[in-house]
């Protein structure tokens, strides 16, 4: 009987990645977008973000920080893993908008006034001295 030869090669795998309702990869990096309200701008936020495996990731801001519509949050090691590195992760990215009302009633105004007189502009930004 006659052994035939056995012939070897590259084996190229293709994959098609599908959208996701929540994340947008950008190489390692998973980034999402979460829209949170004026108070949780100025007072702070706590979020749940689920994840693709099924678990929920708790993010929320430090005491004393603002966030900007169009702030990124970088969580180091919540990203896909490196190719060549699997236990090495890329960051997740969260992407801040602000919603801002469309009309705040006069008598809100006013009270909200007095507690924002104490802003300043420092080099054509508003910050909280407190």
């Amino acid at each position: 009987m006659k052994s035939q030869a056995k012939k070897t090669g590259d084996l190229i795998v293709t994959l098609k990645e599908q959208p996701h309702e929540i994340f947008i990869r950008k190489g390692n990096d998973l980034v999402c977008t979460r829209i949170i309200s004026i108070q949780e701008s100025l007072c702070g936020y706590e979020l749940k973000i689920p994840f693709i495996d099924g678990t929920e990731k708790t993010i929320k801001s430090e005491p004393e920080e603002v966030t900007r519509h169009g702030y990124r949050k970088r969580i180091e090691g919540l990203g896909f893993p490196w190719p060549m590195s699997p236990e090495d992760r890329g960051c997740l990215v969260v992407e801040f908008e602000v919603q801002f009302p469309k009309t705040i009633p006069v008598e809100i105004k006013d009270k909200l006034r007095p507690l924002l007189e104490c802003t300043k502009i420092v080099e054509d930004k508003r910050f909280f001295p407190f």
